[in-house]
This record gives structure tokens, sequence and C-alpha cells, in this order.
């Protein structure tokens, strides 16, 4: 089990008993706790299967609860290498669309693959008739016991059994009466035992599938121990009951159907005063110590409580939601919160309500994904608060505060209001305070927008925390403090913060805090081009990230070390950290938005089109809003269409893009990749007017050149963005600092772009010296795609290195800067030519012909070919006579 044995002790107490040193975890979030406990037990099963190949079997997954299936799920996402086989069954009647088993497993997962078991065929039928009953059986008997049973197993065991009770001789099939369906097999078998037997198996059912034989003695006030061991074993022999703990005294019905007939035939009544029996009995045999069954006693009294009414269901529901969340079984706690809730319902608020709430307000942010909102989870904690708030309770009000669910960047959600309201709770400079305050900066800086308030709370919280001397404070401020300078693009300050919580993080054990700070250090690193900065703080933030093994920071620190393995051109390295990532948050937009650019980049376009309607789809299911998956989605889409020339989903980016850009609580760095996202689209339709707009923006923006935790370099958009103006100064200036700072940066794929894209410009410009240059830029581009295997951009090499071939250096041919090609293709185009029959006429690629025609719109100030051939009769550029379409 290695580290991971504390975590897995948590939920099996027997490890602490074999481990009696082991360390207790450390206190985590309720969904990065689970997260660690699910990691840890597939790491136990991955390392058992180092030593030999290991099967998992899994029988009657139809009952499992959904926090179980969600491990099993998580488990096979990062089973690929390891030599695991998990086999499960179930009944496909259970499994509906609504099943948890449906919706953790079925239908949104490929490494599931699904056999339909059929029943047996005629001939099978007729060897279990011959190894149950000891006889030969008859055709005509097999025909019968098929047709009526359709082969299953189960059902033909039970005719069987059945059959040999009621003397059955086997040899003919019209004397055996084979009941219609199994529940009267079943049935009929049932009424085949003594009515004790039966009143007894009845009570055992209420209970459960599985009982104990002390409580069922408990309800069998009129049965000695000695006789209610009797009518179990006349059950025992009937095949109804099995015994499954002699040690426990535990027996089980054989089949989840045998206690359904036995639930059915009981009258809604008796049912209400069994469980109510039940309950009390059950109370009265934990002598108030539930442990572990708080759940159990929970639903007998919710079962009775038309008869005992709601106290108990309200206090053990609240308990058993509790041990739920101990236990990382939030959906379990959430069913137990809203069961007790929907008990208080129309009652005044109360203690029990309000910790009903917490509970439900824990739970419930522990169970959202990474994509939805924790609206509802904040409502519900800040019901709470208010009520422990009112009534004078601070302690538990600021506990309530203390517990807000993950910071998502850009979504407001409410935790302002909760946490200005615990401060005001509090003495100004106490240290209560100072772990608020602490707080107060993650949602003040990333949720709400607002800096300068979140970095006063900063101050303040530092202050409190030197004055006690609290370093584990000072470390998780500023780390958060880091992460508000990170996504607000302010590098300086931010790697200042860093640098600090590094240090101080030496003197106690904070590994997540210092996780927080080696990940702002490797961003703010990565934006001035260190690159070995970056790897030194990335490596080392992975290897803390696997120690604190927690649901944001280790796929966080995989999609970090698969953007250094991206920038320095390792596709093997970078596709690893990549997959590794994606097997523990499939729907993380960074490792998502990653691997698309991966994939286009190498050419790899059916595989990027998998991630990219991956990440599409779960964007759309937000509403429009400053999140990453909004960020994120802005930005690749268009990247993608610069590498295929495929528009068909700008207006998807172009919403995504308005969701975060329409935002006042926007962070800047996710309000850069919407900006770089839109300026790609205005290049691709080259649309001089927006291009400029999307250049003011993005220049007010980033103070300096650089790249900022996408694989692009701004001043390569920016070039881009100013040659679409047709301001080719600015342009040549913008692209000489994107080489120089990618090549000094080491980031080669980056710079291959860079010189491929300054190579277009300059051969769309013409000027002196312009096609030397850019045919020296598209070596270098060239010689980096074939030693890198950057097949997304080698597909666009040869298009431009035949416009540079094609045009020799020389000045202007004509008016506006038009080179001699474009105006041999402006005459073409007052001839009414299309590009197709340009192409033919000049010898050159129709791609070649449609970047020409750009390039005569650009300069000459048109707005299509119409107004162009207008512009060349203007300027006496009229087709030459006899410049017909030649045919050739």
């Amino acid at each position: 089990m290695g580290p991971g044995a504390a975590d897995i002790a948590e939920v099996i107490p027997i490890i602490r008993e074999k481990l009696p040193d082991l360390e207790r975890s450390s206190t985590l979030d309720a969904d990065q706790a689970r997260f660690r406990l699910f990691e840890s037990i597939t790491t136990f099963f991955k390392n058992a299967a180092q030593v030999q190949p290991l099967m998992l079997v899994l029988d009657d997954l139809h009952w499992a609860d959904k926090p179980s299936l969600l491990l099993l799920e998580f488990l096979a996402k990062q089973m690929a290498g390891s030599r695991i086989l998990v086999l499960g069954t179930y009944r496909d009647a259970e499994a509906t669309r609504e099943h948890p088993l449906s919706d953790t497993l079925l239908y949104r997962n490929q490494v599931f693959h699904s056999t339909v078991l059929g029943g047996l065929e005629s001939r099978a039928v007729g060897q279990l008739l011959q190894a149950d009953s000891g006889f030969v059986a008859s055709q005509e008997l097999v025909d019968a016991v098929y047709a009526h049973t359709e082969g299953n197993p189960f059902f033909i065991s039970e005719v069987i059994r059945l059959l040999r009770e009621e003397g059955a001789t086997f040899d003919a099939a019209d004397k055996l009466p084979i009941p219609p369906g199994i529940l009267e097999v079943i049935g009929q078998r049932l009424g085949r035992l003594s009515e004790n037997c039966n009143r007894v198996l009845a009570t055992a059912a209420v209970i459960g599938r599985q009982f104990d034989f002390k409580l069922l003695a408990g309800l069998s006030e009129d049965t000695t121990d000695i006789q209610l061991i009797e009518l179990l074993e006349e059950a025992l022999e009937s095949k109804v009951l099995q015994e499954i703990s002699e040690q426990r005294e535990l027996y089980e019905f054989s089949h989840a159907l045998v206690q359904a007939t036995l639930l059915d035939r009981l009258s809604s009544t008796r049912k209400v005063r069994l469980h109510a029996s039940i309950a009390e009995a059950l109370e009265v045999q934990l002598g108030g110590n539930p442990g572990n069954r708080a759940g159990e006693l929970a639903h007998h009294f919710a079962e009775a409580s038309p008869y005992l009414g709601t106290g108990k269901l309200i206090e053990y529901s609240l308990l058993a939601g509790e041990q739920a969340l101990a236990i990382y079984a939030h959906e379990q706690a959430l069913e137990h919160f809203r069961q007790g809730l929907a008990a208080k319902e129309g009652q005044p608020m109360d203690s029990d309500t309000a910790a009903l709430m917490f509970g439900l307000g824990r739970a419930g942010g522990a169970t959202l994904q990474i994509y939805e909102m924790q609206t509802g989870s904040i409502n519900h904690l800040e019901t709470a608060f208010n009520y422990y708030a009112e009534s004078g309770d601070v302690a538990k009000a600021v506990a309530v505060a203390a517990s807000v669910p993950r910071i998502s960047v850009g979504e407001r959600v409410g935790a302002k209001t909760l946490l200005a309201k615990a401060l005001d709770l509090v003495p100004l400079d106490s240290h209560e305070a100072g772990r608020i305050l602490s707080q107060y900066v993650l949602v003040l800086g990333l949720q709400e927008g607002r800096y300068e308030e979140g970095m006063d709370a900063l101050n303040r919280a530092l202050e409190i925390a030197k004055r006690e001397g609290d370093v584990n404070l000072a470390v998780r401020t500023l780390a958060f403090a880091s992460n508000v300078e990170l996504f607000n693009m302010n590098g300086d300050e931010g790697l200042e913060f860093n640098l600090q919580a590094i240090e101080l993080g030496r003197e106690v054990d904070q590994p997540r805090a210092e996780l927080s700070a080696r990940f702002g250090a490797a961003s703010a690193y990565w934006r001035s081009g260190d690159l070995a900065e970056v790897r030194i703080h990335a490596i080392a933030g992975l290897r803390l990230a696997e120690k604190v093994r927690d649901s944001f920071w280790l796929p966080a620190s995989v999609w970090f070390n698969d953007h250094v393995a991206y920038a320095e051109g390792d596709w093997t390295a970078a596709r690893e950290f990549n997959d590794q990532g994606l097997a523990m948050a499939d729907h993380d937009p960074r490792l998502l938005s990653s691997r698309v650019q991966l994939e286009f980049a190498l050419g790899e376009f059916d595989q990027a089109e998998l991630y990219l309607n991956r990440l599409i789809e779960t964007m759309q299911r937000l509403p429009p809003s400053p999140t990453l998956f909004h960020a994120a989605t802005a930005l690749v889409i268009p990247i993608a269409g610069r590498i295929t020339g495929d528009d068909s989903r700008f207006d998807i980016a172009e919403k995504a893009a308005a969701g975060v850009l329409q935002s006042d609580s926007a962070s800047r760095v996710f309000e850069v990749r919407a900006r770089i996202g839109m300026g790609l689209i205005s290049v691709s339709r080259r649309d001089a007017t927006e291009a400029h707009r999307q250049h003011e923006a993005l220049v007010s923006l980033v103070e300096s050149p650089g790249y900022w935790l996408t694989y692009i370099c701004i001043d390569r958009i920016l070039g881009l963005l100013a040659n679409t103006m047709g301001d080719w100064d600015l342009a040549s200036g913008h692209f000489e600092t994107a080489l120089d700072f990618c090549r000094r940066a080491g980031h080669m794929p980056e710079v291959a772009w860079s010189a491929h894209d300054y190579a277009e410009a300059l051969a769309q410009r013409h000027g002196p010296g312009d096609i030397a240059q850019a045919k020296s830029l598209l070596g270098e581009s060239s010689a980096i795609c074939t030693e890198l295997g950057i097949n997304g951009l080698s597909m666009r090499l040869p298009v431009l290195q035949e416009l540079a071939d094609s045009t020799p250096a020389r000045a202007s041919a004509g008016p506006d800067g038009l080179t001699q090609r474009e105006v041999d293709v402006i005459r073409l185009v007052a001839a009414g030519r299309t590009d197709r029959e340009i192409a033919e006429d000049l010898i050159i690629s129709i791609r070649t012909v449609t970047t020409h025609v750009g390039n005569i719109l650009n300069k000459t100030g048109t707005a299509n070919r119409a107004e162009a051939a207008a512009y060349a009769v203007r300027h006496g550029l009229e087709p030459e006579e006899g410049s017909g379409h030649s045919g050739a």
C-alpha cells in the first residue's frame, strides 16, 4: 500500500489493527480526500498486480452504491499498462439510465466492454437438470423447462428444487406443474415452509438482505433461541437462506427475489410496524452507540415515521450523513442529509436544520464536477451560517465559513458574502480573522475579480500571522496570494510571494502550500522564458503532488510537466503526462486543451477532434461565464483552425470568448486566452478592423513579451494581428521579439511557428530583401519540423515555400505596394476569373492564389473581389488583351 495505507485505513479499520504505527492522514477538503483515497486504493491494486496478474470479480453490481461505483470507475481509468482485469456482473433490468451504474460506468467510459449473458441453450438446460436432479431428463421435459424459464439458470434451479420437493419423477413434462414465472416458483417454495418459518423470514426480510441472529431474536419474543435456530435451519435446508458468518451469526437471503417475494406479501401497515420494532430493537442492541450502523437506523426510522414520527429519523439521518462524509461516501451523505431535511419541512429553523444544511453544503461541494457551479452548496452553507451567527455560536459559524468548497476562478458563487459575514463575527486582528482573510485573498482575487481588495486581505492576514508567529498561516496566505498574482499576470510580484512561501515552507509541514508556490514559481519563470527554472519547479511540484495526492494539484502538476515536455518537443513525454492526468480528471480543461494542441501540432487530426469535442461538450453544459473551460475553448478552436483551415467552429469559440470578455470578474490570464483566440479568428478572416481591436487589447493586457500558460508566444500573435492590420513595420518588430524570446527559451515548436508566420508576412510584403529573409526563416522552420515531427505545421510549409519561390525579390510593381505577382492576380480578378482558373493560368496552387487575393484586399483597402476589380480599372490594371483562361 505504501504511503496510501493511512488513507485506506480510514475506511478499512482492520488495516490500522495490523499496522498500529500508521500516521493519520492530513485533513483535506472532502473531494480532495476522496480523490486521495481512490488513488491510494488504485495504487494498491496496481502494485499487487506487479507481483502477478490480478483479476477482481464483483458480483451484483446493481446493488453497489454510487461512491463504490465511482471508485471502480477511477480504477478502470488508471488500469492501462497494469495487469489487472475487473469482471463485474449485474442485472441489466436493474441498470436503468437513472441507476448509478449507468451514470458512472456504462454510458461514459470506453474502457468498459459489455457482454449480454443470455439464457442457457436447450442442451445446457438438460445438463443442468441432470446435474441438479440426478436424473437424465427427457427432451420433452428439457423443452418444457426451457420454454418456461428461457434458460435462466436461477429460475431453472428453483424449478428443480420445487419439483423435487413435490416428489416429481422427472420422466414426463405433462405431469410437472411448472409455474409460469420465477416469483410464482419462489412463492410456492416458501409456501412449503412452516407458518412460523415464514413469519420469521418476513421479519428478517424487513431487516434487510442480510440480518444477524441477535437482532432477529430480539424481535421474536414468543420464540426461544433454540426454536429460532430450528426455524432458520429449516430455511437454510430449503436454500432460501445462506449462512455467511458463523462467528457473527450473520445470514443472507439466497437471492434478492426471495426477500422481495416475502416483502410483497406484507401489508403496508405491517411493514411500518415491523420497521418501528426493528429500529427500536436495534437501538437497544447497540446501547446508544450506533457505530457505523447509523444509516441502517435512519432507514428503519424513515420507514417507520408514519408510526414513530420524525424525531429519531432526523437524529440518525444527521449522524449517518456525517459518517458517510467521514468515509468519503459523499453521495450517500447527500441522501441522508436530504432525508433529514425533508422530515424537517415546514418546521421552524433550529440547530438540527442548521446541522443538516451544513452537512448538505459540504456533501454537495464534494460531489460537484469541476465544471459545475457551487452556488447551491454555498447557499446551504450560508443558511447554516446565518443560524449559528444569529444564535451566538461564533465557533460553529466560523467553522461553516471555513468549509467553503474549492475556489473556481471567475465563478461568483456567493463565497465572498459568507466570508465577509464571518469576518464581522471575530475581532479584526484575531487569529481567527487571519485564517478567514487567508481564504478571502483567493475569493476576492479569483472569484470576484477584486484584485486590490484581495491584496489588502493578504497584507492583513500576513500581519496577523507575523504577530501570532504562525508560519503555517503565513505560508498558506503567500501561496494563495501567488495564485491571485498568477491569474492576474503579475509575474514578478507572484514570483516573490512564491519564493517566500517555499523558503518559509521549509520550517513547517505545508506540502499543499509549497505545491501552490512551486506551481506559481514555474508559471512566473515560464513567462520570463527561463525553461530550466520552470523544469526545476515543475518536477518538484509533481513530487509534492504525488505525496499530497488531491484532486486539484495532482492533475495540475502533471499538466505543467506535460507543458514543459511540449515546449521541448518531447511528444512522447507530453502524451504520457497528459494520459496520466486525463486518467485522473478526464474533463480537466487544461489537460484537454493541451492534448488538442498536441495532436493538431503533430497532424493527428482525428485524435485531436476527439479531445476537442470533449472540451466543447463540457463547456456547453455551462452558462456563459469567465471560466477556464470558456477561455480554453475560445483559444484552442482558433489554434486548430490556423493549422487545418477549418473555420466551422469559430462561432463556438466566439461564444466562449464572450463568456469571458463580457464579465467583470474574469481573470487577466483567461482574458488573454480569449483575446488570442479572437485575434486568430480575425487573422483567418483577414478582418483588419477586428485585428486592430484585439491587438490594442492584448498590448494593454501583456506588458512584456513572452508566452503565458499556453503554447503560444503572445508576440507572434501580435505580429499576425499587425500584419492583418497592414502595419508591416509593427508586425516585423513583434515577430523579431517572438523569435528572440522563443530561441532563448528553447521553445523550439514555437520557434518553428514564429519563423513560418514571419516568413509569410515577409512574402506578402515583398520589400527589398524580404524574400531572401523569408526563405531563410522557412528553412529554419522546416528543419525544426523535420527534427521534431511537427506535421501540422509541415503541411503549411510547401504552400508558403511555393509563394516565396514564385515571387522573385524585386521592387513593388504596382500601386499600394502590390508585387508583380499580385498585379498579375488582380488583372485576372478584374477579368472575372475564379481562383482555380487564376491558378491554372499562372501555374501556381489555388491556396497560393487565395493568399495573394487576401494580400490584395489588405493592401488596396477593398472588401471583396468586386471592389478589387474596380480598383484595378481605376489604376490601369485592366486585363491585358488576350489574357483569357488558357485551359492549361
